[in-house]
């Protein structure tokens, strides 16, 4: 993170994004996704002074859907972002975008009404989306206007960008680091359920193997009776005992 972090360079000398570059120093802090998600939000919140906002992460159900992890003066934005046309024009683009370069990335490409209600939600300035260099696509960041009614300059965009790539690294290395958290976790599992089946069987092996030395010896002493049964002479107790 720290290379990452010398690699986008500094804040322009004497500007406001001193809080872009905070909220990088965080993202080195923590592998906690809601950690990083509200560092995201509170760098963006004070550079632009609190625009409308909004944030979508990846998740792995259902099928690599975008989920809708928070949002601030937005209404009725979709609660997931399935993988479609939209979300491939926005992993296209790379880079944040006003709607009319989503529209032009989208081309032909047919939108689910979900998709819709995300490219047309009124107030939208800015799509944002957070990208892997493997080109997967790991979040979605959405802002209004700027709190001061200012339109989004180049260098804001380009402060903004450096966000979103520090961002895309830190959210991959968190969801790496879950995915290792969940295979540990089942691998756990696997073992305790081996262990108790290894117990069970035991037990069971024991009970079985007590039981055929029982009827062993039963008929250990049945057949050592009958052997002395014919030693006696005849009698009502000999004929009773056999």
């Amino acid at each position: 993170f720290r290379l990452l972090l010398r690699c986008l360079g500094e804040p322009v000398p004497g500007s406001n994004y001193a809080p872009l570059a905070g909220a990088m120093r965080r993202f080195t802090t923590t592998l906690d996704s809601t950690y990083l998600s509200g560092a995201l939000l509170d760098g963006v919140r004070t550079t632009f002074a609190q625009p409308a906002v909004a944030l979508y992460l990846g998740c792995a159900e259902p099928d690599n859907a975008l989920k809708l992890v928070h949002q601030e003066r937005f209404s009725d934005l979709p609660s997931l972002l399935g993988d479609g046309a939209f979300t491939s024009a926005l992993t296209q683009l790379r880079r944040a975008s006003d709607g009319k370069s989503v529209e032009r990335a989208l081309g032909a490409g047919l939108l689910s009404a979900e998709d819709r209600a995300a490219l047309f939600q009124p107030g939208v300035e800015l799509w944002c989306p957070i990208c892997h260099t493997d080109g997967q696509l790991l979040g979605l960041l959405l802002l209004g206007r700027r709190g001061d009614f200012d339109g989004y300059r180049p260098q804001d965009l380009l402060e903004l960008q450096r966000l979103l790539d520090a961002a895309a690294l830190a959210f991959a290395h968190s969801a790496a680091y879950q995915r290792r958290l969940e295979a540990e976790q089942r691998n756990h599992e696997l073992y305790c359920n081996l262990d108790n089946a290894q117990q069970e069987m035991g037990a069971w092996l024991a009970r079985e193997i007590h039981d055929e030395v029982i009827s062993e010896q039963l008929r250990l002493n049945l057949t050592a009776l009958r052997q002395l049964l014919t030693t006696l002479p005849p009698s009502p107790t000999r004929e009773t005992l056999e």
